[in-house]
């Protein structure tokens, strides 16, 4: 499926991290999202970075520690690829700091 349908499971795996559902299966998501973040192309990146930074902040929101580590390990996988696509604006109002 990566060759033929690559956008559509980038797609849908930023649709599971998004209804932020079960500890489970946003884990699931999560960790296949972080690993195919790489191949998201540079013209989609800018938009997958807004949309997801408001999901990361609802996921470090919860308190399962299954969550919290997986949360960890795939950001520095998300980060490398789209953070630099983000602006400083941005992550301040997202992230709550004072602007």
């Amino acid at each position: 499926l990566l060759d033929t349908n690559l956008g559509r499971l980038q797609v849908e795996f930023y649709k599971e991290l998004k209804k932020n559902g079960p500890s489970r299966c946003i884990r699931s998501a999560l960790w296949r999202f972080a690993e195919l973040s790489p191949l998201i192309r540079p013209q989609k990146r800018r938009a997958y970075v807004v949309n997801l930074l408001p999901c990361v902040v609802k996921m470090a929101e919860r308190h399962e520690e299954a969550l919290q580590e997986c949360l960890m390990t795939s950001m520095s996988n998300i980060c490398v690829t789209l953070m630099a696509f983000a602006s400083d604006q941005e992550i301040k109002v997202c992230f709550g700091f004072s602007v």
